[in-house]
This record gives structure tokens, sequence and C-alpha cells, in this order.
């Protein structure tokens, strides 16, 4: 689907999708901003419980 179609305003845009039964690679991510780390911690933290 391209930018238009959903209505989208040039930006960030975040994506989430469930991965069921996928193991990620929790060492391998790269993040570029502090709100980023924060939401991953969020989300890793959420993901080991």
């Amino acid at each position: 689907m391209r930018r238009a179609e959903v209505g989208l305003a040039d930006g960030d845009v975040l994506r989430l999708q469930y991965l069921n039964e996928v193991e990620a690679d929790l060492e391998s991510v790269q993040l570029a901003s502090d709100f980023g780390r924060e939401l991953f911690a969020y989300v890793v933290a959420a993901m080991r419980t």
C-alpha cells in the first residue's frame, strides 16, 4: 500500500506486526533515539512476561 492510500503524511511511521512463534534476535536491533530505546525496552519486557 502506498502512503497516500492509507492517509499518512510525510514523517515517522510506527508499524507493528505480530510474529507468531518467531524469535527475534534482540541483540541485533539498532535504535536511533531515546524514545525508541524506551519503547523497545517496554516491548521486550512485555515479551518476557
